[in-house]
């Protein structure tokens, strides 16, 4: 399983010094480890090793985008206009992509969107291969729609982050992944 506490500090960053935040989070961890453990006993989570101070700034290397260096894919309209054409998109199959799960939140006007990247080419089919199929909890590729903004994480932020044990010679085999990945999720706002 996905490391919840990883990504805690990867994702939240300083915010899980705020009040009372860590301790909470710390307690969804421990949920979803205890859930797991009802389909599983091999309860070794995936993610890194790197420290909460590492976690916090983290970024692969000198040069990559960091947690929060997003990319734009689209500003619409609304947020209802997003998340209509993304689903409609999804739907649809375009790019050979499939949604995998949705979460919204309409009153707060947030929608976070799991796709499965199906070409064999340029998505999982290509890259899952040489980065690691056993680490297939980092999986699906996340769109946020954050009121009217499509985002998706860098992908040379979200793949070093999800295989933070790779070298950089496995990840110059998959150099042109981020930029598919982008292609494809940008293609499902249009």
């Amino acid at each position: 399983m996905l490391n919840p506490e990883y990504l805690f500090y990867a994702y939240m960053r300083d915010k899980m010094d705020d009040a009372g935040r860590e301790s909470k989070m710390l307690a969804i961890s421990s949920q979803a480890v205890a859930a797991m453990k009802k389909i599983g006993t091999d309860m070794t989570p995936f993610g890194g090793d790197l420290s909460k101070k590492e976690l916090k700034d983290y970024k692969y290397m000198v040069g990559m985008p960091k947690f929060d260096d997003p990319v734009l894919l689209k500003e619409f309209e609304s947020f209802q206009k997003g998340l209509n054409t993304i689903t409609k998109n999804l739907e649809a199959g375009k790019g050979n992509t499939v949604k995998v799960y949705g979460i919204t939140d309409p009153g707060n006007e947030i929608a976070i969107i799991g796709v499965g990247l199906l070409d064999p080419d340029k998505g999982e089919g290509h890259f899952l291969p040489i980065i690691g199929e056993e680490n297939i909890a980092a999986m699906p590729y996340e769109i946020v729609l954050n009121g009217n903004k499509a985002t998706i994480l860098h992908g040379r932020f979200r793949f070093a982050s999800h295989w933070p044990e790779l070298t950089m010679g496995t990840f110059t085999k998959i150099m042109s992944s981020p930029g598919d990945v982008e292609e494809m999720l940008k293609g499902l706002t249009e």
